[in-house]
């Protein structure tokens, strides 16, 4: 019976070995999947953080929109560059690191549709003079760079000063973007003796029919605009979205960041006066962001009103002095913060001499990055 019982032990024992060793088996594997489990939820957690920034995050340090008119071997003007010239700051922008993108991934970054590298410049070019075909165009395909080129109507075709079709069509072909820059390149706001119903069929014809000639002639979508002479006002910005635009440039000077007005994209003049230094530190600007101040961009003042002036710093706290430009000449100024907040003010109200006033709020903290702020405003 020992014997017996011995002999049915044995296969009892062994059963239980192996029942032993399967349920380690089991355990393990389990712990295998908790771990593979939670090193997927780590990764997943940070993927989720590091996209969410990133959504969040669509301009980080702002973009520059470069804005160009002529281009002459012998210029004469700041709106004037040579081919040399031009060439050197495409250079730079290769060399540096910078990624030239089209206007409209700008715009769809601006709606939260798209992400954009650290390192972004965009590319426009107005009038349409026949030095673009001639000058800046080759060097642009030898770049690979796009741009948008921004024509008026009356000045097509006019003479030999200009841009053909034919040239025009083989730009867009090689990837340039074009956009409307009225019919006649006049000022759009409203003058002193025009009527309502005057100024609505002016913009009619400078805003729609220049559109609609430049998608007929052409045979594509214009969903860009570019204010003559940098001019608008709150009322011009409705009537160009009313009109089908997407988006509309101007030209105060400061960098696009999150928030940005679709329909005020600021832009820099790329003077050809600039030295390498000068165009490098161009691009570096990082946008100030403002709360709600006054006037707004394009707003309009009575003279009475200027003792109100004040653009709100929510953001800015102590991060080092401040200076601001009114059509190019500095200010007294004075900037208080308060309960979290910041306030910039005229220290003495100013002689303002023109209606459009352009004004550049610059500052740059401690690190030396440099920061900027534009808008217009007019006086009444």
């Amino acid at each position: 019976m020992n014997h017996g019982r011995e002999r049915v032990a044995r296969p009892a024992a062994g059963r239980e070995v192996r029942l032993q060793k399967s349920r380690r088996g089991e355990a393990g594997k389990l712990r295998a999947s908790a771990v593979f489990l939670l090193l997927a939820l780590v990764v997943a957690a940070v993927g989720y953080v590091w996209w969410s920034r990133g959504a969040k995050a669509l301009l980080p340090t702002g973009v520059p929109v470069l804005c160009y008119h002529q281009f002459k071997t012998e210029p004469r003007t700041v709106y004037d560059i040579s081919p040399a010239a031009f060439r050197g700051q495409m250079e730079y922008l290769r060399r540096n690191g910078y990624q030239v993108i089209p206007l409209s991934r700008l715009v769809e970054a601006l709606a939260g549709g798209a992400d954009l590298p650290e390192k972004t410049v965009v590319l426009t070019i107005d009038d349409g003079y026949q030095s673009v075909y001639q000058h800046a165009f080759p060097i642009l395909k030898e770049y690979g760079y796009p741009a948008t080129l921004f024509l008026y109507i009356n000045f097509i075709n006019y003479k030999g000063a200009s841009l053909r079709w034919p040239q025009i069509k083989e730009m867009m072909a090689a990837g340039i973007d074009i956009g409307s820059h009225s019919f006649s390149h006049l000022k759009l706001n409203k003058g002193r003796d025009e009527t309502e119903r005057e100024y609505r069929r002016r913009m009619e014809k400078e805003l729609l029919q220049s559109k609609y000639y430049l998608e007929k002639k052409l045979d594509l979508d214009i969903p860009w605009f570019s204010y003559p002479y940098g001019v608008y006002d709150l009322e011009l910005k409705k009537m160009v979205a009313a009109y089908g635009y997407r988006a509309a440039v101007v030209l105060n000077g400061g960098v696009v960041g999150q928030g940005t007005d679709s329909y005020a994209i600021n832009r820099k003049l790329a003077a050809g006066t600039m030295s390498e230094k000068q165009f490098a530190r161009a691009l570096e600007y990082r946008p100030i962001k403002t709360g709600h101040s006054y006037p707004p961009d394009g707003g309009r003042l009575h003279r009475s009103q200027l003792k109100d002036f004040r653009i709100s710093l929510p953001d800015w706290g102590n991060r080092g002095p401040l200076r601001m430009t009114i059509n190019g000449e500095y200010m007294n100024i004075v900037y208080k913060e308060q309960a979290g907040r910041g306030d910039l003010r005229f220290r003495s109200v100013p002689e303002l001499r023109g209606k459009a006033n352009c004004v550049n709020v610059l500052g740059k903290d401690k690190r030396g990055n440099r920061y900027v702020y534009s808008f217009l405003f007019w006086l009444q």
